[in-house]
């Protein structure tokens, strides 16, 4: 469970900071967390890209 947990966008935004900050992580472990960090604001930016572009074609405005 900790494998998959690990992966997860949450302990990029709530798990890594708190162990940066205690030296718990470090090294390569710290360089691989914050590409994994990375990866996770890259994935989030594409699908926000996404879902912008598909809901201006659906959005209609009526107004006077």
């Amino acid at each position: 469970m900790q494998s998959v947990a690990i992966w997860s966008p949450f302990y990029a935004m709530s798990g890594l900071p708190t162990e940066i900050v205690m030296g718990i992580v470090s090294g390569d472990a710290l360089t691989f967390g914050l590409a994994r960090s990375l990866g996770w604001v890259l994935i989030s930016l594409v699908l926000a890209n996404l879902m912008w572009r598909r809901s201006v074609r659906h959005f209609g405005a009526f107004g006077g």
